[in-house]
């Protein structure tokens, strides 16, 4: 089970349960990327587009903020 843990610049922190799985999906993967991109409000700022909770979670990454992937554990499995 994966959560998302995001922290913001004035040191909130929010995190939101992705399931079992998860993708991320930047803007090299055009034909993919764009097609998410018309689910979500992504601008200038989007690095990517993160999918969750068996396509239930949408969310767009942007540049101004630090997203870290955890595991059940509590352990940080990837830095996005």
């Amino acid at each position: 089970m994966y959560t998302l843990r995001i922290v913001e610049k004035d040191g909130q922190i929010m995190n939101h349960y992705l399931g079992d799985n998860y993708s991320v999906t930047t803007k090299e993967v055009a034909e993919v990327y764009e097609k998410l991109e018309t689910m979500v409000v992504a601008n200038e700022n989007t690095y990517a587009i993160l999918v969750g909770n068996d396509g239930k979670f949408i969310l767009p990454l942007l540049n101004h903020k630090k997203y870290f992937i955890m595991m059940e554990s509590g352990k940080t499995f990837e830095k996005l």
